[in-house]
This record gives structure tokens, sequence and C-alpha cells, in this order.
């Protein structure tokens, strides 16, 4: 993957997505979208002023700085839209184009999805209804924070609680391992194509991992 920090135009990407493509190495491009000012200067202050370009800087000059260098950059950046190549615009919404290991939810996982939030909301309704029958008609229930990984399913799962106004967080650590070759086969057609990894992995389940797969 290409965190896209220093590739700002199209053409830059092709011409690595081109160079890469010849080691028959597939790009993934990332970008991180964010147009909130308070953010930006947050995550500034927080991550880009302890570089070696500012030891020695007073805080707020550095800071300053920093932003007017964005600033200057903002005009030569061309958003990724490229049709033709792989590429994941994430910030207050995610936007994946040609990214097929990452796929949306089927027709059926996004009904369990409303299913699901329609009975979260309705275990929370039951429960500060119980604090009030028990004496507590002010009570108020703990802010609910879902937690969800980065996969597309995922996010989408969390959607309707989203639109309900609950908070969202997502964390890569939270995702699955890449199965390696065994990508979306079932465990009958692993048994079949690959079975020395198969009796591997019965003797040493914690340790053993498929070709190409993630420890």
């Amino acid at each position: 993957a290409i965190y896209d920090a220093v590739n700002p135009i199209a053409a830059g990407r092709r011409s690595l997505a081109k160079e890469f493509a010849k080691q028959n190495i597939e790009t993934l491009f990332i970008e991180s979208m964010c147009d909130d000012p308070k953010i930006i200067e947050e995550n500034v202050r927080r991550v880009k002023i302890g570089s070696p370009d500012y030891v020695g800087w007073d805080a707020n000059d550095a800071v300053k700085h920093y932003l007017g260098r964005i600033s200057a950059r903002i005009p030569h950046v061309e958003t990724m839209e490229e049709k033709d190549l792989n590429y994941i615009k994430a910030g207050v919404s995610l936007d994946a184009n040609s990214y097929k290991a990452d796929s949306s939810l089927s027709e059926q996982g996004q009904d369990y999805a409303k299913k699901m939030t329609e009975t979260i909301l309705q275990h929370r309704e039951s429960e500060l209804q119980a604090m009030r029958d028990q004496g507590e008609p002010d009570a108020v229930l703990k802010p609910l924070t879902v937690w969800t990984s980065t996969r597309l399913r995922t996010v989408e799962t969390a959607k309707w609680l989203h639109e309900k106004g609950y908070a969202i967080r997502q964390r890569s650590q939270l995702s699955q391992l890449n199965p390696g070759v065994c990508e979306k086969m079932t465990e009958q057609q692993i048994r079949q194509e690959y079975p020395d990894e198969v009796a591997k992995h019965e003797i040493d389940p914690y340790h053993h991992r498929y070709p190409r797969a993630e420890n």
C-alpha cells in the first residue's frame, strides 16, 4: 500500500503503479481526507512538529509554518479519482475503488446489520427504562462507542448506528489476518488444493500459516 503523502498528482500515482506492475506487484493507494481545521492543527501539533525539521523551534511557530506548507500544496493536489487504480479514500466516510479484496456487504448482510442495530437500540431502551423503574427518573445511559475494523463490510455494518448519532471508531488491529492464498476459498477447496498445509495446520494451528498469509 502507498500512503499518499508525497504522490499528490494522478500522473505520479499512475507512474508508480506502472513500475510496480512490471514486478507483478499490485498497488493500493490510500488517501486520508480531512478538511476540519481543528483536527488538522491537532495532528500537526501532535505529530508533525516532532520531526527533525523543527528541532529548536517554538511549538506555535512550528505549527504555523507547517500549516503554511500544507496551504501552499493544496492548489497542486489532485484527489484520487483514477478509475484504473486501486485506492481507498478514508475520512468521515470510506470510498474504495477497484479494491476487490474488501467486498461490500451483501443484501443479506445489510438486512442483518439493520436488525442488529434495532436490537442494540431496543436493548439500550430497555436498560434505560429499567433504571427509571428503579427510581432513577433522570437516569442517562453511558455513551455508546462502536469499534470496527477498517474492512469495508464492517464499516458498512456500523453505518446504521452512525446514522443514529453513535460514535464509530475504526482500528486496523480489529481486521482478521490475511489468509493468503486461501482468500475466499471454502474449507473443502482448501483441503483439496492444499492437503499438506491443512495437515500442518491441524498439527500446530497456533503457529502454522498458509502460504502468503499473515502471521
